[in-house]
């Protein structure tokens, strides 16, 4: 079944592209203004609209997760490796949160959005996570360098994500940047960087390595 899970790795990121570029091609047009991913939730690109209203993009959004459940499903088809059958699970929630990024507004339903990026956050932790332990393991008994070679690069993976939750910024998520005028009048904007939509954003982009490095260690381990 690797090579199913191959193509539907591929599908997936075909359909984040597609939902990047027509969602912001549609935001553009619609608001007549840029949109920042740095600063910009996903949610946003949906904000005020019907799902017709961004239909290509909406549509890219949810092939993008159901490509991401049948990728978990399929990249391990034994079910014997009780690491790799954590990630099948894990992997398939993970990409439900993924696409509700684009859906849950922020301003509605501020501790459902929250709730549903904590979910995403732990889950991009814990698979890689995972996957270094069963990399480990399979070090130990077969002597692979490569299983070591990639349990390292899962477990700096790891570490990224860490750091990134023990950022003290989150602790700020919501807070503007405060600007003056020319005729003194204060305003205040977005930062460049808006920690918790930028978050966001990272775990959508970086979603195809988990599942290079998730199938790769299932390469490795059979």
């Amino acid at each position: 079944m690797t090579n199913f899970a191959i193509a539907f790795l591929f599908s997936s990121v075909l359909f984040l592209i597609i939902f990047v570029l027509f969602s912001i091609l549609n935001y553009k047009n619609r608001f007549k203004m840029n949109y920042d991913l740095r600063n910009h939730y996903p949610y946003e690109l949906n904000y005020e609209m019907k799902f017709s209203d961004n239909l290509v993009g909406n549509l890219a959004i949810c092939l993008f997760a159901a490509s991401g459940i049948a990728f978990y499903t399929l990249f391990d088809m034994k079910y014997t490796n009780g690491f790799l059958l954590f990630d099948l699970i894990a992997g398939s929630i993970y990409s439900l949160a993924l696409m509700s990024f684009a859906f849950i507004s922020l301003n509605k339903h501020l501790r459902f959005h929250l709730l549903v990026v904590l979910i995403g956050v732990v889950l991009s932790f814990l698979i890689p996570f995972s996957n270094a332990m069963t990399l480990f393991n399979a070090y130990k008994t077969k002597e692979e360098v490569g299983a070591l070679v990639l349990a390292i690069f899962n477990v700096v993976y790891c570490l990224i994500i860490f750091f990134m939750m023990m950022n003290p910024r989150l602790s700020h998520w919501a807070d503007l940047k405060e600007e003056k005028d020319k005729d003194g009048t204060i305003k205040y904007v977005r930062p460049k960087f808006f920690i918790l939509a930028f978050i966001e954003w990272g775990l959508i982009l970086t979603s195809p390595l988990l599942m290079v490095m998730s199938l790769f260690t299932q390469i490795l381990v059979y």
